[in-house]
C-alpha cells in the first residue's frame, strides 16, 4: 500500500464522524414497543411524545443560507437571555402543546400534561413517550400519573432519546427559528418561536391528510421487527 499518497490506489481521505448508542440491556424491547406506539397506537387513546429542548440563548447563530457574503459570528458572545422550552406532540392529531420557563423543572412536566390533559379529557387514555431524565422518573410525575389513572408512560431506551417523536419539533424550531437568528431579546426569541408552531402544526396536519391520517416513524424497521417477535398490545 502506498502509504504517501493514498488517494493513488483507490483510498479516500475521509472525516471522522461522532456517533452515539445505547448500552440499555431492554433496548430491544423499549424500541418495539414505542415503535408500536406509533405506528400502531391503541383504539381509543392518543400518544403523547413529550420532552424538554436543550436551553435556548439569546445570541448570533450560526447557519446556512442564501447570501452574496457569509456572515462572521463570533467566537465570544455575551449570552443576551435564555429560556427553557417544554413541548407534547400528538402527532397522530398534529397537535403541539408548549411551555416557556426560565429554569427546567419537574413540575413543568407535570404542568404541561395538565395541558394536554385538559385538550384530551379522561377517559381517553395517554400513553405518554418520554426520556429516562429524572425530571420524568421522579415522584411528582409519578403522583400526576397514578391520580389521573388514564395514563400510562413508555421510556425511549437510555441514551436514545432519538426513538421520541418530538425531537422531530425541536428539530424544526432550531432549524427555523434559532439558525442564522439574532435576537434582541428573550422576548422576541419566544414570539419567534410562539409563530413557527402554527406553521409546523399546519404542515403536520396536511402530511396526515396526504397519508389519510396515517403518522408513521421508522416504519419499516417497526415492520421487520414486529415480524420477528410479536409485541404484546398496549391496554
Amino acid at each position: 500500500m502506498d502509504t504517501k499518497d493514498p488517494d493513488k490506489k483507490g483510498v479516500p481521505h475521509l472525516k471522522s464522524k461522532r456517533w452515539k448508542t445505547s448500552n440499555d440491556p431492554d433496548y430491544d424491547t423499549k424500541v418495539r414497543r414505542i415503535l408500536d406506539l406509533y405506528n400502531n397506537p391503541p383504539k381509543d387513546s392518543v400518544v403523547i411524545s413529550i420532552d424538554e429542548k436543550g436551553t435556548m440563548t439569546v445570541k448570533d447563530y450560526e447557519g446556512s443560507s442564501w447570501r452574496v457574503e457569509a456572515p462572521k459570528i463570533s467566537d465570544r458572545q455575551k449570552i443576551r437571555g435564555k429560556a427553557e422550552l417544554a413541548a407534547a406532540y400528538a402527532p397522530h392529531i398534529a397537535k403541539i402543546f408548549y411551555r416557556f420557563s426560565p429554569k427546567k423543572r419537574a413540575y413543568h412536566i407535570t404542568g404541561l400534561l395538565r395541558q394536554v390533559r385538559a385538550s384530551i379529557p379522561k377517559p381517553i387514555k395517554l400513553y405518554v413517550i418520554l426520556d429516562n431524565h429524572h425530571m420524568h422518573t421522579g415522584g411528582l410525575l409519578k403522583k400526576f400519573v397514578n391520580e389521573d389513572g388514564f395514563i400510562e408512560l413508555f421510556f425511549t431506551p437510555k441514551n436514545a432519546s432519538w426513538w421520541n417523536a418530538i425531537e422531530q419539533i425541536f428539530a424544526d424550531i432550531q432549524k427555523k427559528v434559532l439558525n442564522n437568528s439574532s435576537f434582541e431579546d428573550v422576548v422576541e426569541m419566544k414570539e419567534a418561536v410562539k409563530n413557527r408552531l402554527p406553521e409546523l402544526r399546519a404542515r403536520l396536519k396536511e402530511l396526515l391528510e396526504i397519508n389519510k391520517g396515517r403518522f408513521t416513524f421508522a416504519f419499516h424497521l417497526w415492520k421487520e421487527m414486529t415480524t420477528a417477535t410479536t409485541v404484546p398490545p398496549c391496554r
